[in-house]
């Protein structure tokens, strides 16, 4: 059993959301801002019954502003489920949400509650007259209305109770979780929660109880336990007086398998140190081992037949750990039978996962929050998703957290575009939200069809050149401008790069590079009176393949704060891209 679409409206600024979802681990993606806490969130309100009534009662500041500013309005989360019809504890749980075959539906709304939405209706009352405290949360199951449509005075399905979400395990991580305090707590710690799911048989409680009271009574029997515990009951006697003298003596609490189940603790071993608890351990690894905890909780209670399906709502898995690490969690979580949703900000996380299970969230042109999944973008062939997956590495999957994108083909304009925006174009791209992203080659169809109107709404510039046909068909500048729309433009050199810097206002920038990589021919083409740009475009180029086109673009780019001018098509890229 897992969730198959997720539908929000009006939560915060969430203001229309409805995203289908796949088993597995899916990954939420975006820069900060965008509602990737939000989602989480409004996954609780309709899933979680470890969440309280009164947290489902939402203030004003939780609705969207343009749904708040008129009454009446309502705040609607739904998910729907699949693939439990093979499952009998999955099938009971959803037998009071069915919709139609293989298929149940769970709504949580907010809105005027009955007695509200009766004197509207009865015109007793006007709706501007309506106040917050007038909503009322409710959870329903199933309903022949579509939850990203329903108005708000239709009833909807049958009514659902907190309780009667118990048989769905959720499990909600947030980003500054306090690993070693949830595991020494009684309710939140999973290793007592494994340990309940075991069920241990009554006989071996009643063993671990004797041998637990046994070491109790040898440490309270020993002459320095005893002493203390004289010494403080002579204390409190002289302190607080007879009348109000309690006997106190030493010793550990009475003995119970529940004071056992709290008692246990974790203790770890490396090759270094032995038998010591979490707190001493590193965060990260707390962080890993909590989740490896949660997995085989929840593993044991659907082994045991004990629940209908079980979600991970995970904040940041990559906190606290180095990227190595962030991939072997990541696998891990793909590895088993539980659907994950995690939000990330790391690009080593979204690099290590299938673009089909991306969901990237954005701030649109109109403030708006976007939400695009790829896996369901129709421009995308099955040829363009496998060479994302190839190419989507860290480095490249900046563009997924950028507000605004630069493409390039290399490390030279890697290196010279943040440079010429800043020293020529007096523009920061980093305040602007902007990153300049290589790709290392001329393969732009692949990126291009990530944005647009019905995609991701954010600009992509793509600065490349006409110096050298492209090995595969499509990759050609003047085939590029096939993908163009209001989204994505094309930005391309006569010739290369290297040529294309050969114009006045780059001289000295050039001269300071000549210098220290000592090519006396750039610098004799330079000294030339007057200098010929034709000849010193070709001096430049020869003199970034002999260094390196990379090294020739990394010197060049210290020395840029001295340029004056830059090749008009790259001011041109930065001066739309940040319009």
């Amino acid at each position: 059993m897992h969730i198959i679409r997720l539908v929000i409206r009006n939560f915060r600024n969430l203001t229309t959301l409805d995203i289908p979802l796949r088993k597995g681990v899916t990954c939420i993606i975006g820069e900060n801002n965008t509602g990737k806490t939000n989602l989480l969130h409004a996954l609780r309100l309709v899933l979680d019954g470890d969440l309280p009534g009164y947290a489902r009662q939402l203030t004003l500041a939780d609705v969207s502003e343009s749904a708040a500013a008129e009454h009446p309005f309502q705040v609607v989360v739904a998910v729907e489920f699949s693939d439990f019809e093979d499952d009998v504890d999955a099938s009971a749980f959803a037998a009071f949400f069915k919709v139609q075959e293989n298929l149940a539906r769970l709504t949580y709304r907010f809105r005027p509650n009955p007695t509200a939405r009766d004197a509207l209706e009865a015109e007793e009352r006007d709706a501007e007259d309506l106040t917050i405290d007038d909503y009322r949360w409710e959870i329903t199951g199933g309903g022949d209305e579509d939850p990203a449509t329903i108005e708000w005075d239709k009833d909807f399905g049958r009514s659902i109770r907190i309780s009667d979400l118990n048989d769905y395990l959720v499990v909600f991580l947030h980003a500054l979780r306090d690993v070693v305090a949830d595991l020494k707590s009684s309710r939140q710690s999973p290793l007592r929660r494994i340990i309940r799911s075991l069920r241990l048989p009554r006989d071996e409680q009643e063993r671990l109880v004797e041998i637990l009271s046994d070491a109790n009574t040898q440490v309270a029997s020993t002459d320095t336990i005893k002493r203390i515990g004289e010494l403080l009951d002579e204390r409190l006697s002289t302190t607080a007086g007879e009348a109000f003298k309690l006997s106190i003596g030493l010793g550990m609490s009475n003995p119970s398998f529940s004071a056992i189940e709290r008692a246990l603790t974790l203790l770890l071993s490396s090759d270094s140190h032995s038998r010591f608890e979490p707190g001493q351990n590193g965060l990260g690894l707390n962080n890993v081992l909590y989740v490896a905890l949660l997995l085989q909780y929840f593993e044991s209670r659907l082994d045991a037949d004990e629940c209908a399906g079980a979600v991970i709502l995970l904040e940041e898995p990559e906190a606290h750990l180095h990227p190595q690490l962030q991939r072997v969690l990541l696998e891990t979580l793909k590895a088993n039978a539980v659907q994950v949703l995690i939000t990330t900000h790391s690009t080593h996380v979204t690099a290590a996962t299938d673009i089909d299970d991306y969901v990237v969230m954005s701030i649109g042109p109109d403030a708006a929050i976007d939400t695009h999944v790829p896996r369901t973008a129709g421009h995308l062939s099955d040829a363009d998703r496998a060479d994302l997956n190839r190419y989507l590495d860290a480095t490249k999957s900046t563009l997924l957290f950028a507000r605004r994108v630069i493409l390039v083909e290399g490390p030279a304009e890697m290196f010279l575009v943040p440079m010429i925006a800043k020293h020529v174009c007096d523009i920061d791209l980093d305040r602007h939200g902007v990153a300049v992203v290589p790709i290392f080659g001329t393969h732009f169809a692949p990126f291009a069809k990530l944005f647009g109107p019905d995609r991701i709404r954010k600009r992509c510039a793509i600065v490349t050149d006409r110096d050298d046909e492209p090995a595969e068909e499509g990759e050609a500048p003047r085939n590029l401008g096939e993908h163009e729309n209001e989204f994505v433009k094309v930005f391309a050199g006569d010739t290369t790069l290297e040529s294309e810097l050969a114009i006045e206002g780059m001289t000295e920038p050039l001269r300071l590079t000549a210098a220290d990589l000592q090519t006396r021919k750039l610098r004799q083409a330079l000294n030339a009176d007057p200098i010929d740009l034709d000849r010193l475009g070709e001096r430049i180029l020869k003199a970034a393949e002999f260094r390196s086109k990379g090294r020739f673009a990394q010197v060049l780019s210290k020395h840029m704060h001295t340029a004056t001018d830059a090749p008009e098509y790259i001011k041109d890229a930065i001066a739309w891209v940040t319009q």
